[in-house]
């Protein structure tokens, strides 16, 4: 199941136009070969945490789940949809763990697998 993300305006390049993105979902191998695109660490002794983006993860995966446009087409998007793109990315895995936590807490197990790198 692919995801489309839809753009804040039309883009032409290289001939082709466009308004949205669509991308593939990440595989298994993937997530192995690249590992997390966020990180949670923790940040001081009063509990708190910050959220680490590991933007070389981000653009490896860009460049693997685009299905269209071309990776040449989409060099130069404006910010705000650079922005989306990226959040769509990060987003896969935001999901991914809520589904897992979900199914995991409605079996009444522990979630053992659980690592500081989920966010």
């Amino acid at each position: 199941m692919n995801k489309t993300i839809p753009l804040s305006r039309q883009y032409e390049a290289h001939g082709t136009a466009f308004n949205a993105i669509e991308l593939r979902l990440p595989k298994h191998r993937e997530h192995f070969a690249i590992g997390d695109p966020v990180e949670v660490q923790p940040s001081g002794a009063d509990g708190g945490s910050i959220v680490v983006e590991y933007l070389d993860r981000i653009e490896a995966y860009r460049d693997r789940l685009l299905v269209k446009p071309s990776l040449a087409e989409i060099f130069d998007l404006d910010l705000v949809d650079s922005m989306t793109l990226k959040e769509t990315i990060i987003g896969f895995f935001t999901e991914a763990r809520r589904l897992r936590r979900a199914r995991t807490n409605s079996s009444g197990a522990a979630d053992e697998g659980s690592t500081k790198s989920e966010t």
